[in-house]
Order: C-alpha cells, then sequence, then structure tokens
C-alpha cells in the first residue's frame, strides 16, 4: 500500500462516502459462507448469488462446545465472507471510485471492517489485510451495517443449504425470493478464495495472487 501511494494518488471517492452503486449481504457457518448481490445501477439489475465451502482443516479447527482449544472462531469466518463480498461487487459491477453496501448479521466482522485493523495476530490481522490490498485495487469505499440474523435469511440460505446443488439453490432462490430478474450464480474466483483460507489459517498470499482486474464493463 504504502509503495502505491507513490504510483497513483487516492481519489476522493475512495474516501468519501456516496449512495452505494451495490448493496448485499453475507452470511458464514461451520460449512461454508455465501452471500447476495444487487446491483443498483444496471438497468437489468440482476439479482446474484454466490456460496463457498470451507476445507475441512477450517472446518475441523472451529472453536466450539466440542473443540473449545481450536484457533478460528465464527466471527472469524464471517469476516471472511465480508470479503468475498467486496470481490463479487469488484468482479460485477464497475466500482472505481464508487460506494459499496454490506449488511451482515455478525457485530465482530462488521466492527472489523469498520475499523480496518485489530491488535492480535488473530486470523482477522490477515483478513483485514487482504480488505485493505483489495480495497485499494480496486479504489472503490465500502460501508457496512448490521442486521439481525433472521433478517439475513437469504445469505443464511447460500451459506447454510448444501444439501442443494446449484442448480436446485437458483430455483430454491427464484421460488422462495423472487425478484424482477431471474436470479444468477456468480463464482468466486479461486485466487481470493485461496487467499482467504490462507488469511483464516494465518499464512500471507502474495497480493498478485488474488488482485486481478476485473473485465471491462459493458
Amino acid at each position: 500500500i504504502l509503495n502505491s501511494l507513490s504510483e497513483r494518488p487516492t481519489r476522493l471517492y475512495e474516501l468519501v462516502e456516496m449512495p452505494p452503486v451495490v448493496n448485499g449481504a453475507d452470511d458464514a457457518a461451520g460449512p461454508g459462507m455465501g452471500g447476495v448481490i444487487f446491483p443498483l445501477r444496471t438497468p437489468e439489475s440482476i439479482p446474484y448469488l454466490w456460496r463457498a465451502r470451507f476445507p475441512p482443516d477450517i472446518v475441523n479447527d472451529l472453536v466450539s462446545h466440542s473443540n473449545p482449544h481450536g484457533t478460528v472462531n465464527n466471527s472469524d469466518l464471517e469476516l471472511a465472507g465480508t470479503i468475498i463480498q467486496q470481490d463479487g461487487y469488484a468482479s460485477l459491477v464497475d466500482v472505481r471510485e464508487r460506494t459499496v453496501h454490506t449488511c451482515a448479521d455478525n457485530t465482530p466482522a462488521v466492527a472489523w471492517q469498520g475499523k480496518g485493523s485489530v491488535t492480535t495476530s488473530s486470523p482477522p490481522a490477515y483478513l483485514l489485510r487482504l480488505q485493505a490490498l483489495h480495497q485499494r485495487y480496486h479504489r472503490y469505499h465500502p460501508t457496512f451495517h448490521y442486521i439481525p440474523g433472521p433478517v439475513n435469511a437469504m445469505a443464511d440460505d447460500c451459506s447454510r443449504l448444501w444439501h442443494l446443488d446449484d442448480s436446485h439453490l437458483l430455483a430454491y432462490f427464484n421460488s422462495k425470493y423472487p425478484q424482477t430478474q431471474p436470479w444468477q450464480q456468480w463464482i468466486p474466483s479461486p485466487g481470493m478464495l485461496s487467499a482467504v483460507i490462507s488469511g483464516l489459517r494465518r499464512q500471507r498470499c502474495e497480493p498478485a495472487s488474488f488482485l486481478v482486474a476485473p473485465e471491462p464493463p459493458p
């Protein structure tokens, strides 16, 4: 980030909150994470959903009553979900110098994103590094707000309904949450998923492995 400051200036709209160009919500649970994305300023207004499983070592390392000595907790997973959500925005919408908005039902994840840093060497420190690099690269201004769990039903379904394959999940969403346009699925990039999983493992990735310019918007 320090080196990039000498290569290009920070634009005003990377710092100032404006009406968002995309809105969405995300969630994470033991099996995986997922979310919904609603572009707000496109003629089509196509809604998107996404989901991704956590690898077995992350699931097995999750803190629980039966595993009190794990090194990953549910809030860490929720924070990981918010970062993949931002990558979805950057992949689907032109977010350069624009505000994006995310809702989540986990207060620590929302607070960490708002602060942008932590004082420990826990997984959130590695994840927030990814968020900072991603935000700087794609030049957007992120905003985050908490919503109660029952209101976050769509994102909850994305992160939990693993008994449904992708086509059945889309059919389920079109039936239960109908929109003006039919739902489409966004697939997270392997590079960003790998970087987020590495962050949960307290490992750093080279920025070039996950900072990829999206296809030019139509």
